[in-house]
């Protein structure tokens, strides 16, 4: 069964941040690394709405991520998606 839960906040995704740790550890300043941060959320069940409450939820997953990406001196070019299909 496939999972797509739309809202990057979904317990699945709960280990986002260990993700793009490890990856960032690995590939620090590859110019070959491009992030994207909550590619393609949608409005499936449960979801993101194309409205304020929607962006809200894409930027409380994205920014802290951002942040670490940031601290960790990674300069890479981060991509982060909107509520609904990019």
């Amino acid at each position: 069964m496939f999972i797509c839960p739309g809202d990057p906040n979904a317990a699945i995704y709960s280990n986002a941040m260990d993700f793009f740790k490890e990856i960032s550890t690995m590939f620090l300043n590859d110019p070959s690394i491009i992030y994207e941060l909550a590619n393609e959320p949608n409005s499936g069940e449960p979801g993101d709405s194309n409205d304020e409450a929607g962006w809200e939820k894409v930027k409380s997953y994205a920014e802290p991520i951002i942040k670490m990406l940031r601290d960790r001196g990674n300069e890479n070019l981060i991509i982060v998606g909107s509520p609904n299909w990019t």
